[in-house]
């Protein structure tokens, strides 16, 4: 049976500044067609938070919710972020189905290179749509089930058109995948403002 979990022994590999050049957050951003910067954004499985320091730039008012299964994680993010001792960024521990944040809190969730880690990824999915204002958006963002020179194992990859279905499935509307990025899917749902 594969691995599916990230080893936290490559924790430096989440550092790694390449990253920004396969999954340009600039880029990232752009593709959200935001309507206004949101207050408070909420990244699940933010490892050293890496994507967390990047996204906080766009929010000049914002929080970001750093959520991650593991203590090293949180413990490295509390160490080494300036963004944390300043209150700006939050390292949250959470189970990795269920996050400890209250309802309608968050504007933005999103989860990098994460959905192919999920043992149960419908309950993490409506939690995520649980603790979303109405309207607010969930981005995933994961490894294409291609040949790539880096990632995971690629039987444990998923396709855009499988995460747009487990979306669905969830309660998300407005779903929609982009192509712009050669090694990972683009793929965004909405909370229903209703």
């Amino acid at each position: 049976m594969v691995d599916i979990k990230f080893d936290p022994k490559k924790l430096a590999k989440l550092n790694d500044p390449a990253r920004l050049k396969i999954q340009p957050p600039q880029a990232i951003w752009d593709a959200l067609e935001l309507a206004q910067a949101p207050t408070c954004l909420v990244d699940i499985g933010a490892g050293t938070g890496f994507f967390a320091k990047e996204f906080i730039k766009f929010m000049p008012q914002g929080q970001v919710y750093a959520l991650d299964i593991k203590d090293v994680m949180l413990a490295w993010m509390s160490e080494n972020l300036a963004e944390v001792r300043e209150g700006r960024i939050t390292p949250v521990k959470m189970d990795e189905s269920q996050t400890p944040l209250a309802d309608q809190v968050a504007d933005l969730v999103c989860m990098i290179n994460l959905h192919h880690e999920l043992h149960d990824p419908q309950a993490l999915l409506k939690d995520c749509l649980r603790i979303l204002k109405p309207g607010g958006k969930l981005l995933i963002i994961d490894w294409l089930p291609i040949e790539t020179p880096m990632g995971p194992p690629l039987e444990i990859r998923l396709s855009p058109g499988q995460i747009l279905g487990q979306l669905l499935q969830a309660g998300y509307d407005q779903t929609q995948s982009k192509d712009f990025m050669p090694m990972h899917s683009f793929v965004l749902g909405s909370k229903p403002l209703t």
